[in-house]
């Protein structure tokens, strides 16, 4: 099942061409890594794929719903964390999880608090959740975020340099709960983030941009048989783009 469809996706930003033709697929229960270098236009892609911008030309369908024509259908499918997760740093957890969820339009009141409990638990902050956010550490602000990603019951997670600042053991954390999810519930991740080595433990596909250009498509199996790593092949095609062979 395809859940997430770019074509021929085009951003141009003060006439200077930011996001150039991209086009790749991602289906139902795929981890994809989406990687390249600053200044390579991956925020800004994450930006359109969220609805916070709009392509200038081609299309972005999530769940086969245009992004531009049919933007609320289509995001109600889609959980994001784009840069840092913002949150009341006076209220509770919990508080900060009701208050999203209210304005959540797949959540019914009668069922609020039961799902704010159920994504708490998700991300292990059961035994936190009464306690002020201002007392929370990075990791734990981050599985918050992951949790206010996942009150709508999205298909798709997507998340912006998610490990940025956290410890070995939030990063461990982290990827642990992105596989469960996975693997329970089947849902998609597109995770950007320089962190390769990181990302290569948990992603079964990959998408390389440069320029704003997509420049690799592929999955993990495929480096497994050409007997590589993601981050020897994204040296190689970097070098490669330096000196004008690709």
């Amino acid at each position: 099942m395809l859940v997430l469809e770019l074509k021929n996706v085009s951003k141009i930003i003060k006439r200077k061409m930011i996001i150039d033709q991209i086009s790749f697929r991602i289906d139902k229960g795929e981890i994809c890594g989406f990687v390249g270098p600053n200044g390579s236009g991956k925020t800004t892609l994450i930006r359109m794929l969220t609805g916070l911008i709009r392509p200038t030309a081609g299309f972005i369908k999530i769940n086969n719903e245009n992004i531009v024509t049919h933007r609320e259908a289509a995001l109600i499918n889609v959980g994001a964390i784009v840069e840092n997760p913002i949150f009341f740093p006076y209220m509770s957890g919990r508080k900060n999880l009701i208050n999203l969820g209210r304005i959540t339009p797949t959540i019914r009141e009668k069922e609020l608090h039961r799902k704010v409990d159920e994504v708490l638990e998700k991300v292990g902050l059961e035994k936190r959740a009464d306690d002020k956010v201002s007392t929370y550490s990075l990791g734990m602000k981050q599985r918050l975020g992951i949790a206010q990603a996942l009150l709508g019951d999205p298909q798709i997670v997507i998340l912006d340099e998610p490990t940025n600042g956290l410890d070995p053991m939030g990063i461990r954390m982290f990827r642990n709960i992105v596989k469960e999810l996975n693997e329970q519930q089947n849902i998609s991740f597109f995770i950007s983030s320089h962190s390769l080595l990181e990302l290569d433990k948990i992603c079964s596909s990959w998408v390389f941009i440069h320029n704003g250009q997509l420049i690799w498509r592929g999955t993990s199996k495929q480096l497994k048989t050409n007997s590589t790593n993601v981050e020897d092949l994204f040296i190689e095609l970097m070098d490669a783009k330096k000196v004008g062979l690709t």
